[in-house]
């Protein structure tokens, strides 16, 4: 019973870091997003006139 609960405490302790990791990656993927959205609309910004 004791190794039953100890793999027990292990898996949530797994799927508890996997939790978190996911959320991070997430939030990294939404702040890349907002980066490349600005440097998207900066180079087009820049590059717009010269073909005028």
């Amino acid at each position: 019973v004791k190794t039953f609960l100890g793999l027990q405490q292990q898996a949530a302790e797994v799927m508890a870091a996997a939790a978190i990791w996911e959320m991070e990656l997430n939030d990294a993927e939404l702040e890349l997003g907002k980066v490349n959205k600005h440097e998207k609309l900066y180079i087009n910004e820049e590059i717009g006139p010269l073909y005028k």
